[in-house]
């Protein structure tokens, strides 16, 4: 016999004996009448025929329902538990690699961080060493600016100076000047244009 047809008898066993210590003060009163009256031994019988047929009945009727009930529940429960147990692996395998994949973004944040720090100080020498180099165009611009200012108004002072000591030489020929220099200047011209031919 199985463990459940075992507990099944056990139980209809107590559920009888409970009818019976129920029932047994007013059996007692019954019999105390029928002490009186007699004992009717056929009537007795009878209840316990009735009651073994109801018990039977019953069993018959919710043995395999009961029984297929109980190992269904029994199975659904195994079932859920190791799902549980696996859904619990599973979390614990997806923490440890989330865990995994943030230990990995610090050290990929920290990276950057190095990458980004030398490349603002190789930014921050380029742009010094451009400035510097503009600073030198503009000097070297501003330089040879000032030279030709320089030339330029040296030049124009000799054009003026030139200028005035013209005009100051002109006025100085003509004052000087008679017609007698004049004489001998076209002689030297005339001079110069026979030796020329």
């Amino acid at each position: 016999m199985n463990k459940f047809k075992k507990r099944f008898l056990i139980s209809i066993f107590c559920i009888g004996l409970l009818v019976i210590l129920v029932n047994l003060p007013a059996w007692a009163i019954e019999k105390k009448e029928e002490a009186e009256h007699g004992v009717n031994l056929l009537k007795e019988a009878w209840r316990w025929v009735n009651f073994i047929i109801l018990a039977a009945v019953i069993y018959k009727l919710l043995a395999t329902p009961l029984k297929e009930f109980l190992v269904t529940r029994v199975e659904n429960i195994k079932m859920m538990l190791s799902n549980s147990s696996d859904a619990l692996k599973t979390a614990e395998n997806k923490l440890q690699e989330a865990e995994k994949i943030f230990d990995g973004l610090k050290e990929e944040m920290e990276e950057l961080r190095k990458k980004s720090r030398k490349a603002m100080e190789l930014e921050k020498e380029r742009i010094a060493k451009e400035t510097e180099e503009i600073n030198e165009k503009i000097k070297e611009q501003t330089k040879n600016n000032i030279e030709q200012l320089y030339r330029k108004s040296k030049k124009s002072v000799s054009n003026e100076l030139i200028s005035e000591a013209l005009k100051i030489s002109e006025e100085l020929l003509k004052k000087e000047f008679t017609k007698d220099h004049q004489k001998i200047l076209v002689g030297k011209y005339i001079n110069s244009l026979e030796v020329l031919n």
